[in-house]
């Protein structure tokens, strides 16, 4: 097992030690996305909207085997649950190409039908040419 935490640190004698566990997991998505140009002085703006539904096929549930830092005899498991099997992916974007071969893009994405779960994605970025 792996304690998580200095041992030397005061109250090191709760520490929660974890034995080393293994995951898999494999997802697929199937989506829609449209995107529309509109062309400007400056350059060409694109809207886009994308709606994915995604499906894990592998990862179950499990126990996570546990024990105190201390050395304490006894361990115990803890079950992780069922994970969500379906669940859907709404994102929004902004993406536009500059003259001089500047770009950059916004794009804002969450998922929806993950029980106790809140996820927002946002990725942006700028692109310049040398």
């Amino acid at each position: 097992m792996e304690v998580l935490g200095d041992p030397g640190d005061p109250g090191s004698d709760s520490l929660l030690a974890v034995e080393r566990q293994t995951i898999d997991s494999l997802t697929a998505e199937w989506a829609v996305q449209m995107t529309y140009a509109y062309p400007w002085r400056g350059g060409v703006l694109f809207s886009t909207a994308r709606v994915g539904v995604e499906h894990e096929f592998r990862n179950d549930s499990r126990e996570i085997w546990v024990g105190f830092g201390n050395g304490a005899e006894g361990r115990f498991a803890v079950d992780t649950g069922d994970p969500d099997r379906t669940y859907v992916n709404l994102g929004l974007g902004l993406s536009a190409q500059f003259t001089h071969g500047r770009s950059a893009f916004l794009f804002v994405e969450t998922v929806e039908g993950k029980r106790g779960v809140r996820e927002q994605r946002i990725d942006a970025g700028v692109r310049m040419e040398f």
